[in-house]
């Protein structure tokens, strides 16, 4: 085994450690010292690989997300459906994990790794695209997930609403069901 390879099993071990401890008890109840005997390295090991516990989770999610990126890759571009419901069945397969981020109160770093790797793919694969759209999409599949997280991941990837959220709107209906009048004046906002 190389260096690089030992030097991430050793991280990846403490991460490991560190969830399976956090789906006993809060964070601040779990010493370093108690970290590193479950991951079954040194106190040296853990100030080597991170700088603090909090960077654990950043880690862990970040490599979580690294794999919905690499998957995207085969995807067709023009069609964001399949590529989000892809999306949608990883978070339900790491349901657990994600459950006990948001109980801890960690989901924020779910939507600073999301916007990384949307950012990150525009810019490799897709440089020419509309970034607003990229923005779009990302933030309203990021915020979708984090209400499913949030209501508990009852429903499949399939019925948590995100299929519906990508088909267009009906028109807009005015008072009596009648769709609704353009604006006048040609004033916008």
């Amino acid at each position: 085994m190389n260096e690089k390879s030992l030097h991430d099993e050793v991280k990846d071990d403490i991460a490991d450690a560190y969830v399976a401890l956090l789906f006993q008890k809060k964070p601040d109840n779990i010493s370093i010292r108690e970290l590193a005997e479950k991951a079954g390295v040194s106190r040296m090991s853990f100030y080597r690989n991170f700088r603090t516990k909090e960077a654990i989770l950043d880690y862990k999610l970040s490599k979580a997300l690294q794999t919905i990126y690499d998957g995207a890759h085969f995807m067709d571009l023009s069609q964001p459906g399949p590529i989000l419901l892809e999306e949608f069945r990883y978070i339900a397969k790491n349901s657990d994990f994600l459950k006990m981020i948001n109980d801890r109160g960690e989901i924020s770093l779910l939507y600073k790794w999301w916007d990384f790797f949307a950012r990150k793919f525009l810019a490799e694969h897709d440089p020419t695209a509309n970034p607003y759209e990229y923005a779009f999409y990302s933030g309203a599949s990021i915020n979708v997930i984090i209400r499913w997280i949030e209501g508990g991941l009852k429903e499949s990837p399939e019925q948590s609403g995100i299929l519906r959220c990508l088909n267009p709107l009906p028109p807009q209906t005015g008072t009596r069901g009648k769709p609704a009048s353009e604006p006048q004046g040609g004033k916008s906002l």
